[in-house]
């Protein structure tokens, strides 16, 4: 990605809040956070509450001052903390969603939707086509002069969006914008939305603290923690090779498995061997030979959990309950003394309710492995 193509370059961005109590240190919101994000693309930021997700988007607004760092929309400088530039948000050519949509219920549609345009004072013969252009582009024509109460909660979002691209925006700015939803309307919202963004040519940042929603929304996605950003990858990269030991626990659908325990030899491959008991469980890669005898994380996602046949004679899996969810099924085991968990996700059919109490064998057909010490990614593998 060039200086060109780049929409918004954040740099080394320092962000802290007064301590709850006078004596106490300040809150590092932002701890030196660099981001390069490229022109139309939609970049999501996911994270838990309090990871800095929403600080560092409204840095990026305007919104808050940062102590240190360097920020760029569209190759304009609008903050460096060394040379004091700090372009007032009202001129950085940003248009945000917040999580409450704030659309005036006295106000028509394409009023809400033009308020800003009246707030800057921008004459009513220019302001009347960019309404238009923005109710088009949202889909929302037929129903400029309705009122905000006689819509569905994904049309308030559309003319939310709306009214943040009336004014020609160079970044969109989108702040958990379907958090007060309800799961269901969540859903249909959020398909639309995808498509809304689709059609829109415009860079676009979407924060929220769903990982299902970054993984479909975002063209890529950077996973906070701490006022740190743990990784920035595509969502297949966030999934597939979780870069730490919170990635991948964060971006668990619904869970994931964790499991601590040390490498060994077996049957001329090397397996994880848990802790705190003899089973054996899966091959891992030949290069993890260095790794012999040490502790290790593996991390496998659920739908990697192979349940193998009755008739397989290896050590085996205590079935501790079994979850049919329509089109797939979530099986619970106990793979450890102390009672360790694994979750596999299979097929309807492929085990009963009845086998509840019984064991299965099971084997990871892919995973990733870290240190536990350091939480980092040493490598991954898939069962030969």
């Amino acid at each position: 990605m060039t200086m060109n193509d780049l929409g918004v370059a954040a740099t080394n961005v320092l962000k802290t809040f007064p301590a709850a109590k006078p004596s106490g240190p300040r809150v590092v919101a932002l701890a030196g956070v660099s981001l390069r994000i490229g022109r139309g693309e939609v970049f999501a930021i996911v994270g838990p509450s309090g990871c800095g997700k929403t600080t560092l988007l409204r840095s990026i607004a305007g919104l808050e001052e940062p102590e240190q760092g360097r920020i760029e929309i569209n190759d304009h400088l609008v903050y460096d903390a060394t040379s004091g530039a700090n372009v007032a948000a009202q001129h950085r050519g940003v248009g945000m969603v917040f999580q409450n949509y704030a659309l005036y219920p006295h106000l028509t549609v394409e009023e809400n939707i033009g308020f800003g345009l009246r707030s800057r004072k921008v004459p009513k013969a220019q302001a009347a086509p960019k309404v238009a252009e923005a109710l088009r582009l949202v889909e929302m024509s037929e129903f400029a002069k309705r009122s905000p109460a006689a819509l569905s909660g994904g049309q308030q979002q559309r003319v939310a969006v709306a009214r943040a691209i009336a004014g020609d925006p160079t970044l969109l700015l989108l702040d958990e914008p379907l958090s007060n939803l309800d799961p269901l309307l969540r859903k249909n919202v959020r398909t639309e939305l995808k498509r809304l963004l689709d059609r829109l040519d415009i860079t676009c940042i979407f924060v929220t603290h769903d990982q299902e929603e970054a993984m479909i929304l975002g063209d890529r996605i950077a996973v906070m923690n701490q006022g740190r950003v743990e990784q920035i990858g595509t969502p297949d990269e966030i999934y597939a090779q979780p870069a730490s030991l919170f990635v991948a626990g964060f971006t668990g659908r619904p869970t994931t498995n964790l499991i601590e325990g040390v490498v060994d030899s077996y049957e001329g491959g090397h397996v994880l061997v848990p802790v705190d008991s003899s089973l054996r469980m899966i091959p891992l890669a030949a290069d993890f030979d260095e790794y012999r005898g040490q502790r290790i994380t593996v991390h496998v996602r659920p739908e990697d959990v192979e349940i193998l046949p009755r008739n397989e004679e290896r050590a085996a899996a205590r079935v501790v309950s079994v979850l049919p969810e329509g089109g797939h099924t979530f099986v619970h085991f106990d793979i450890g003394a102390s009672g360790s968990a694994l979750v596999a996700r299979c097929g309807p059919t492929e085990i009963a309710k009845d086998e509840v109490d019984s064991t299965r064998a099971v084997r990871f057909s892919r995973g990733t492995i870290y240190s536990p010490e350091s939480k980092m990614l040493l490598g991954s593998f898939e069962a030969r």
